[in-house]
């Protein structure tokens, strides 16, 4: 593993301002990674190798303020960090992406860590998509392998032949999926102060995460996502004939029908998942010392 790293303190007014910022590259060699594919008739999965390189850049910037009014003191302080880290050496010269049998990421030359690959959701179908026969009218795709009803996902055809499907996973040939979004935590952030004052003390510390992206798709956010679960309360905005504007498209009894083909990973369902957190609030007193 070899590190680049630049930085720079700096105290202004007589130290009530202090400036922290720093920069690194690193580079990691070697990092444990899937090896290359056996044949099944092994039985087992191929073992970790040193097969990867890896590179991260990041920096983090902290701002500290110290003062005092009168017989208050106070202090204010935020740091700002981030990082993103890219494949720099792999041996997948097809272009494989997405998770492997085993869950895992697919690693290949500049990945970036996290990246989500999925569809555009365009809308749901309308009862205009279909002739009078309910067959769908030419020219509006659907996912391959299935036929769409009116409240079903209608995705974006990326690749402009009328199918939806994934290609065949690779860079080359994505089919209709795209990265739509990085479930690596960017912008993570802090904020912390307090004030004191004749022996009391207020002191607070907060922290978040400013931009990531999460992919979640379960019975508990889902309606009928398996087949023997209920609908909750939170999941009633579910697609009818009289409520084409939903937010879930047209709901299968037992998770059947299209429910599969409406559940891929697609835009339409990938929820923020930045954050601001109160870690820690806290008001104290100090006896004076002669008590």
């Amino acid at each position: 593993m070899t590190t680049v790293d630049v930085g720079f303190d700096l105290g202004l007014l007589n130290n009530r301002l202090n400036l922290v910022f720093d920069w690194y590259r690193r580079d990691t060699k070697g990092m444990l990674a899937p090896g290359a594919e056996l044949p099944a008739v092994l039985g087992a999965s191929a073992p970790l190798q040193n097969t990867a390189d890896l590179r991260s850049k990041g920096w983090e910037i902290t701002v500290d303020w110290n003062d005092q009014i009168g017989k208050v003191k106070y202090n204010l302080g935020f740091n700002l960090y981030d990082a993103k880290t890219k494949i720099t050496k792999y041996n997948n010269e097809t272009g494989l992406f997405g998770k492997d049998k085993n869950d895992k990421d697919t690693y290949r030359v500049g990945m970036e860590l996290g990246e989500i690959w999925g569809y555009v959701t365009d809308r749901l179908y309308t009862v205009d998509d279909f002739d009078a026969d309910g067959k769908l009218k030419a020219g509006i795709p659907k996912v391959e392998g299935y036929n769409p009803n009116p409240g079903d996902i209608l995705y974006k055809d990326l690749d402009d032949n009328d199918i939806i499907n994934g290609g065949t996973s690779t860079t080359k040939d994505p089919g209709d999926r795209k990265i739509i979004g990085n479930s690596t935590r960017r912008y993570q952030y802090g904020i912390h102060g307090g004030a004191n004052w004749k022996g009391v003390s207020l002191s607070f510390l907060l922290q978040g995460v400013g931009k990531r992206d999460l992919w979640i798709m379960n019975d508990l956010f889902y309606p009928h996502y398996d087949a023997w679960t209920t609908v909750y309360d939170t999941q009633l905005n579910y697609w009818t004939p009289e409520r084409t504007d939903s937010y879930f498209p047209r709901l299968y009894e037992k998770a059947a029908g299209n429910t599969a083909a409406n559940t891929r990973i697609q835009t339409r369902y990938l929820q923020d998942g930045s954050y601001l957190s109160i870690r820690n609030i806290t008001l104290s007193y100090n006896f004076p010392s002669k008590w």
